[in-house]
């Protein structure tokens, strides 16, 4: 029984600096899906990564640095947007959302390297699942934005009005 003295149940062959760096690796493997350069990326490798920082339980580190660099490059995409003119913003949006390389497809792509993840520790943490987590942030940080929200609101209303 005293031979279990000081062992780590929770990170259980897995120390938090060999989780860091394997962190460090998966965000910068998920700045490159952002930036449209996931073509080089090896997506089984990267499954295997999140799927050992979930099994050594580094859950919480995986989720919350996911969320946060997806909202690092929200905040990049909510300045582009808010600079854009009234005439051409529902397109630009659209066009983040849902264009060639969108974020829905960017979300898609993350989730599929993160898919033992969302079956596991988002289940048991009652997390919101990547993907999901994703798309909200996309409505809190980009469309949301304050400058975005009243104006795309406007042009909206103008559109129902002239219908």
């Amino acid at each position: 029984m005293s031979g279990t003295k000081g062992f780590d149940f929770n990170s259980a062959g897995l120390t938090k600096a060999k989780a860091d760096k394997i962190w460090s690796d998966l965000k910068a493997a998920i700045v490159e899906i952002q930036n449209s350069n996931a073509a080089e990326l090896r997506f089984e490798e990267l499954y295997r990564n999140s799927y050992t920082l979930v099994l050594h339980k580094h859950g919480d580190l995986l989720y919350y640095g996911v969320k946060e660099a997806v909202k690092e490059n929200l905040l990049k995409i909510s300045i582009e947007v808010s600079g854009t003119v009234n005439a051409q913003l529902l397109e630009v949006i659209v066009e983040k959302w849902d264009g060639q390389f969108g974020h829905k497809l960017v979300m898609t792509m993350i989730q599929d390297i993160l898919m033992y993840m969302d079956k596991t520790y988002c289940r048991l943490k009652k997390k919101e699942p990547v993907y999901s987590m994703g798309l909200l942030q996309f409505k809190e940080h980009v469309v949301m934005n304050g400058n975005v929200a009243q104006r795309l609101k406007a042009l909206l209303l103008d559109e129902i009005h002239k219908e």
